[in-house]
């Protein structure tokens, strides 16, 4: 708590002389509301993940007042698709370890949602929205038209995995959901791939070459972490964890399992 704290304290204060007020302020809020409101509230409400997603996506509202220095319209919109992103990848992911969410004392939506309605209805209502929030750069001049055409068709491909989680509504018996792991996967295709097209934000248009090597480092990049996040988590625990993946038969081998050792194997 304390080495946690002096760091947090540390790099704020950097923010603030090395970078401008503004920046290290809105990291102020990302750290406080992520320890104090969001991480208490998942023992006590299911709502805690769309609080958790303002912390969650922060971060490139950062990025841009670091870059420019003022709170802006195209700045909040790098918020708003980030923040929409999170409730259908995290819905996909507590309704694959909804029991040991609950085993975890943790009330996500498909802990307190047995059959899954309200989740996938949560997923298919924050797909759409993001499908019209993510074209703001294009709106906004921050892009021109390969990223309009990329997140067009990320954010139908999107839409329409989540709508599959949702749609398998009557098949979520126990055991391994196909529909909820293949929206966890494209969830971070999708991401990966407008970022990547963001990347030539306020410059010329990014080609497609340039934009599959970025979504490439990008792809790999998240998976990568949140892997090694996950393995650090059950190794130092020494005990079963609600993260714990659960063990499969030879045949229970899903897109989430091939898409996972693909994306480990890039360098």
């Amino acid at each position: 708590m304390i080495f946690g704290g002096i760091c947090a304290t540390t790099g704020l204060i950097y923010l603030a002389l090395a970078v401008n007020l503004l920046t290290s302020v809105i990291g102020a809020v990302t750290l406080v509301s992520y320890l104090f409101i969001y991480t208490p509230l998942k023992r006590m409400t299911w709502l805690n993940t769309a609080v958790g997603a303002v912390p969650g996506a922060l971060p490139p509202l950062m990025g841009w007042t670091a870059a420019r220095g003022e709170l802006s319209g195209e700045g909040w919109a790098l918020f708003a698709i980030l923040a929409l992103w999170q409730m259908p990848h995290f819905m996909a992911i507590a309704w694959i370890y909804r029991a040991d969410y609950a085993k975890a004392g943790f009330k996500m939506l498909p802990v307190v949602d047995p059959d899954g309605c309200r989740t996938g209805e949560q997923a298919v209502s924050h797909a759409l929205a993001l499908l019209f929030v993510s074209l703001c750069p294009f709106v906004f001049k921050m892009a021109g038209a390969f990223y309009l055409a990329g997140a067009l068709v990320l954010g139908a491909g999107y839409l329409w995995f989540a709508f599959q989680f949702f749609a398998a509504t009557p098949l979520r018996t126990g055991g391994i959901d196909p529909g909820a792991r293949a929206a966890v996967v494209s969830g971070v295709h999708h991401l990966s791939a407008v970022a990547a097209g963001g990347d030539g934000f306020g410059q010329a248009e990014i080609t497609w070459k340039n934009w599959f090597i970025l979504f490439r480092h990008s792809a790999s990049t998240r998976l990568r972490t949140a892997m090694t996040t996950m393995r650090i988590t059950i190794r130092a625990s020494g005990a079963p964890m609600f993260f714990r993946p659960t063990t499969r038969s030879s045949a229970s081998n899903t897109v989430w399992d091939r898409c996972a050792s693909c994306c480990l194997d890039f360098s």
